[in-house]
């Protein structure tokens, strides 16, 4: 089916606006955080992590804190006509707006960056990149002799 607006195919348009919806949300936006430690292996890196975590855990532990929302109700007023013998009846100003719970981990920033201080601690640098886009880009980046030079990322890069 094919949609005229003037001189203009808005079937061709629109399938044009969601491709490049789609190609926005898969490369416009990904990023990863790199852990940079020249000679490290990924498995050291991962125990790295892992023991920073833990000890950030241990020392700034979860303080989780429930908020709760009553909402709102507010019936309105019921509005009344009579026409001739006939009486219409019908609702006016009526609010509903639900309650709501949300709970959150009040201490999360704090044990980042008490983890992120534990990984500078051992010699670790974090920067965030684009995710590489190619196989040149990648191997560029796994080739980088400094945090520096590198400009793209994958979960591979050293």
């Amino acid at each position: 089916m094919t949609w005229h607006w003037g001189s203009f195919d808005l079937g061709n348009i629109l399938k044009k606006l969601l491709m490049l919806a789609a190609v926005l949300m898969l490369t416009g936006c990904n990023t990863v955080t790199l852990l940079w430690k020249p000679g490290v292996s990924l498995s050291q890196k991962q125990v790295d992590y892992d023991q920073c975590t833990i000890m950030a855990m241990r020392e700034v532990p979860v303080n989780q804190v429930t908020h709760y929302n009553p909402g709102y109700y507010n019936a309105g007023t019921t509005q009344c006509n009579r026409i001739g013998n006939s009486v219409s009846c019908y609702q006016v100003g009526a609010v509903n707006i639900p309650g709501s719970v949300n709970s959150q981990d009040v201490n999360q920033g704090l044990r980042d960056r008490v983890r992120d201080r534990c990984l500078a601690a051992k010699g670790y640098q974090r920067k965030v990149v684009p995710v590489c886009m190619s196989s040149k880009q990648a191997t560029e980046a796994n080739n980088a002799k400094s945090i520096n030079e590198v400009k793209c990322g994958t979960l591979s890069i050293k």
